[in-house]
């Protein structure tokens, strides 16, 4: 691996550190905020599946936010309010 890789690492490590704390994501949140500092300090984390743990908690995360994206838009059955008062 070069020494870029690390550095790109790293920077996608910190953005997801960020947006994840900011949505909530709190399983990824506290993972990257585990492999982060290695990874910091110029090294790879020593969890080998370290990438594959990140992806799928980043997926099971985007998953979990489109639910909640498509619950927050979706028309209420409100029994005897009329959209017309």
């Amino acid at each position: 691996m070069e020494a870029g890789d690390i550095r790109a690492a790293g920077a996608v490590l910190h953005l997801l550190s960020g947006i994840s704390g900011n949505i909530g994501a709190k399983a990824l949140h506290l993972y990257v905020k585990q492999i982060y500092p290695r990874v910091l300090d110029g090294q790879w984390p020593i969890e080998t599946e370290w990438f594959d743990r990140t992806t799928a908690l980043g997926n099971r995360s985007a998953d979990a936010l489109h639910q909640c994206f498509v619950a927050a838009i979706s028309p209420v059955d409100q029994t005897g309010v009329s959209s017309e008062d």
